[in-house]
């Protein structure tokens, strides 16, 4: 129904029902979420991680929703969740987390806080990206705001030049995924909630760069333990309205995205070189975001 009423909306007032529509589709979506109470077994989430791409050597940055794991797969906790990653790449692979100190608007954060501590400061964004932070043999790069922790074969080549270049450049661990022919793993949540790899293109192109992120430069100081630094960079733009619907279809359509479904869990996976390769080219075409 929401679809069909949004093809008779006149051209010229797209550009202002467009956004009301993706939130009013995204809310339905979460009711239906929560509508569904199938549930998977530890057994049923294990084969369907080895079903996205999870195997002994392989690479992969994993965003994760513990409430909807937890909810799907009774008794899952934190822990034994990474256990389970971990066990499915062993240590010939890499395991990648995000580990931002914040939640909500990049400037936001930037505003009240102007200080890093590797080392202490906690991730913001779930529980088992903070669990997997304090683990043992786990690296964690020095970026201040989009830090990146690792652990595994690769831990610490990919989060070791973080903090030398942008958020999301060529020095970053979300790039350097794909150097490694690695993998974006969403579970329990999708592309537009947690793929950070989006920002890549954002940050790579010229012109978009322009457009994503401010102009003028912050800086904060990074500590690690006795050692500390200045680190100057440009923060996403925070009013700047993204399209994910678009870019999402686009994905799809030619299986650079992919969604796979187990006990109404939802696992949202992608090879990173080939995400952004594509990402790349849709900013070219001006239907990026």
């Amino acid at each position: 129904m929401i679809g069909q009423i949004r093809k008779i909306i006149p051209d010229p007032l797209q550009p202002i029902v467009e956004p009301v529509y993706r939130r009013v589709r995204r809310h339905l979506n979460l009711v239906q979420r929560a509508l569904d109470r199938r549930t998977l077994s530890e057994s049923d989430l294990q084969h369907l991680l080895q079903e996205a791409g999870l195997k002994k050597g392989a690479v992969v940055m994993v965003h994760s929703s513990m409430d909807e794991l937890s909810r799907r797969v009774p008794g899952l906790t934190p822990v034994s969740f990474v256990i389970m990653l971990m066990d499915l790449v062993t240590t010939a692979g890499t395991i990648l987390m995000p580990t931002f100190p914040f939640r909500g608007k990049q400037s936001r954060y930037v505003e009240q806080q102007k200080h890093f501590d590797v080392r202490r400061t906690p991730s913001q964004v779930g529980l088992t990206t903070e669990v997997f932070r304090r683990m043992p043999n786990v690296q964690r790069s020095l970026h201040p705001t989009h830090s990146v922790a690792a652990w595994g074969k690769l831990a610490v080549p990919l989060t070791s030049s973080h903090h030398l270049g942008g958020a999301f450049d060529t020095f970053s661990p979300f790039y350097k995924v794909a150097e490694q022919k690695g993998l974006v793993l969403g579970v329990g949540t999708g592309l537009r909630d947690s793929f950070t790899i989006l920002h890549v293109a954002e940050e790579l192109d010229a012109n978009a760069r322009k457009r994503f992120f401010e102009e003028d430069v912050e800086t904060m100081t990074v500590f690690d333990g006795n050692e500390q630094f200045e680190y100057t960079f440009r923060v996403l733009r925070a009013n700047v309205e993204r399209n994910y619907d678009r870019v999402e279809s686009a994905l799809l359509r030619d299986r650079t995205l992919r969604y796979l479904k187990s006990g109404g869990l939802s696992c949202a996976v992608t090879d990173a070189n080939t995400f952004i390769q594509r990402s790349m080219q849709l900013v070219e075409q001006g239907k990026y975001l």
